[in-house]
């Protein structure tokens, strides 16, 4: 198990639910979903991305 501070744990669940409310989008539309789920990746990424990256997340995550 990774140790993590209050502040860190409160981040990953935060993502957490970010990520889960995609997964919800991602059952009821493709399209939206691919393209939300991309931009989450591009957050994560350290590699120029091809697409537009959800700024809030990536505050989240860093």
């Amino acid at each position: 198990e990774t140790i993590r501070n209050p502040q860190q744990q409160e981040s990953l669940k935060h993502a957490t639910r970010i990520i889960d409310e995609v997964v919800g989008k991602f059952l009821d539309d493709l399209g939206n979903a691919k393209s939300h789920l991309m931009s989450l990746y591009s957050a994560c990424s350290s590699e120029v991305p091809a697409g537009p990256v959800d700024q809030k997340f990536q505050s989240i995550v860093i």
